[in-house]
């Protein structure tokens, strides 16, 4: 492989990545996440909206790429401490990208004149940590998996 040469990058291969996720949710809930064992992840369950408002945070302040807030998702974790069963737990999962979706297409009604983001091929980064995938066998199915 060959060295990193930062002359070698351009604004067509740069892009601005979401970050802090945890941190903007807090302006969207009333709840702590610190503490939690699920941390961001019990608000895909609990406040589906202000996760989605998160994601549209992001987008607007010009992020190109975002995550799904999947940092501490667990099949096990959501069985244990949301009483979910794990196939409602594999849901969620898959929800946390369809909750980044639904980000990205409103982010896309907003400013259809002047949308030149990475999603105009309605692709979503996906954060997926190899626990879960290893709970749920999801690593052939979801594309952009960074572990």
């Amino acid at each position: 492989m060959a060295p990193f040469n930062i002359t070698n990058l351009n604004s067509d291969n740069i892009h601005v990545l979401d970050g802090g996720f945890a941190t903007q949710l807090g302006c969207h809930i009333v709840d702590h996440i610190d503490g939690d064992p699920l941390w961001s992840a019990r608000f895909l369950k609990t406040q589906p909206q202000a996760v989605i408002d998160t994601h549209l945070d992001f987008l607007r302040a010009g992020a190109d790429v975002i995550m799904t807030n999947t940092y501490q998702a667990s099949i096990p974790g959501f069985q244990k401490y949301l009483n979910l069963s794990a196939e409602e737990g594999y849901d969620l999962i898959k929800e946390a990208v369809n909750y980044a979706k639904i980000a990205c297409d409103r982010f896309q009604e907003e400013f259809s004149d002047n949308c030149n983001t990475i999603f105009r091929l309605n692709e979503v980064s996906i954060t997926i940590f190899s626990k879960i995938a290893t709970h749920c066998g999801i690593c052939g199915t979801i594309r952009g998996i960074l572990a």
